[in-house]
């Protein structure tokens, strides 16, 4: 398992498109003990 794996996200971060990065989140997660988000692609995010 590697310390710090980069992951460059590019679809917006929004409710529309949870489960979906869910899914890229946890499978980068599953092989990495610390991920580096990449976010400058993401044209959207939902804070609230």
């Amino acid at each position: 398992m590697s310390a710090r794996q980069p992951l460059a996200l590019s679809e917006d971060l929004t409710i529309y498109h949870a489960q979906e990065q869910k899914q890229v989140l946890l499978e980068a997660l599953a092989t990495s003990q610390e991920l580096e988000l990449d976010l400058s692609q993401v044209g959207e995010m939902d804070t609230a």
